[in-house]
């Protein structure tokens, strides 16, 4: 992936080039088109002006006048014209090739691939391509702070990409808005209709409830209406306060935001998607943040992790004690035993037997089953 970031890079760098020699290439073949004259031919001589009275040319006799006069044509019927200029084969090639329509189409295509690579590199950053790897990049706290510069200065967009997302789960099949003011002339979307056919708060009844009095004030500025989504917002931190005086319940609480009671269906098992590896996060979520937040997470747990590593490095397994040892030790004769038991058709095993020594491969087999211990 990195070698295809790369290879990107150095396209959008030549691109440039090759555009502007496309373009000379077509400047000096209109230069030719336009140099290239038409050779003069002289007129015909019966189209020349008559010589004035006392010139040589007018005491010149008849006959070689008559020598000077061109054929006549075969076809009587035909109308004599001049004849038909000859342009050299170089010249004609030139402005074969030289065709402004195909001139154009090939400089619009180059700003076309131009501009679609410089896309791509502009897009570079938010493709981790070192996802993968176990070097830090940083790319991911970058696009954070760049993420919170935006939403500290205002330029950011956070509220009208969780309304498309909204949107595009509850009418999949029509186009999406691109600003807000589209979205209140549409007047289709409420937050609150989401979350009622949406629903997905049967185990969390509370965050359900908290949920809905968030959406009620979007709704409020969905619908340019800052005075309903102050009141509503004054409201939920009275309700908020209070449902916290009594414990996290809600009954007192809810009843202090003025709503109505919330739809069943809120309250509802979401249904679960037909590719679960696609929703990693909740339709409300907006992509580009999910992803920057992923990127972001990705390099704390790896410097979280190198730094465990540096101030407390992997020791090694400590030897086992002597108490540790002698235990194993017995588990080990008892497994033995146990084993010649069932090896011997469950008859006693004679003492002397037990008592020689273990040969190479027995002693391989205890080993085995002491690690198995």
């Amino acid at each position: 992936m990195q070698q295809l970031s790369e290879q990107v890079s150095t396209l959008a760098g030549l691109l440039p080039g090759l555009i502007d020699e496309v373009k000379n290439v077509v400047e000096r073949q209109d230069k030719l088109e336009k140099g290239a004259a038409a050779p003069s031919v002289p007129p015909a001589l019966h189209q020349q002006p008559f010589p004035a009275a006392g010139t040589p040319g007018a005491s010149a006799p008849l006959g070689a006048l008559a020598k000077q006069l061109p054929s006549p044509a075969k076809v009587p019927s035909q109308v004599l014209g001049s004849p038909p200029l000859k342009v050299p084969k170089a010249v004609s090639a030139n402005v074969d090739q030289s065709d402004p329509s195909l001139a154009r189409a090939v400089t619009q295509q180059g700003e076309a691939l131009s501009l679609l690579v410089a896309h791509l590199v502009a897009q570079g950053e938010s493709l981790d391509f070192g996802a993968f790897s176990g070097s830090v990049s940083g790319k991911g706290a970058a696009r954070r702070e760049k993420l919170q510069a935006e939403l500290s200065s205002g330029s950011s967009s956070f509220f009208l990409q969780v309304l498309q997302g909204a949107h595009r789960r509850l009418y999949p099949a029509l186009p999406c808005p691109t600003s807000l003011e589209a979205m209140r002339l549409q007047g289709r979307l409420s937050l609150v209709t989401y979350l009622e056919r949406q629903g997905g708060y049967n185990q969390q009844r509370t965050m359900g409830i908290f949920m809905l009095l968030l959406a009620s004030i979007a709704d409020a500025f969905l619908r340019d209406d800052p005075h309903a989504a102050m009141e509503h917002l004054g409201l939920a931190l009275a309700a908020t306060e209070q449902a916290t005086a009594d414990g996290g319940r809600w009954d007192l609480g809810f009843l202090l935001t003025l709503l109505e009671d919330p739809a069943p269906s809120m309250f509802s098992a979401k249904a679960s998607p037909a590719n679960s590896r696609l929703r990693a996060f909740s339709p409300l979520v907006p992509p580009a943040l999910a992803s920057v937040t992923l990127a972001y997470v990705r390099e704390v747990d790896l410097l979280s992790q190198r730094r465990r590593d540096t101030v407390q490095p992997s020791r090694a397994p400590a030897s086992p004690t002597g108490e540790e040892h002698d235990t194993g030790q017995r588990l080990l004769h008892i497994l033995v035993m146990a084993l010649n038991y069932v090896y011997h058709d469950c008859s006693f095993v004679p003492a002397p037997l037990l008592e020689r020594l273990p040969n190479s491969a027995q002693q391989r087999c205890l080993h085995y089953l002491g690690g198995l211990v």
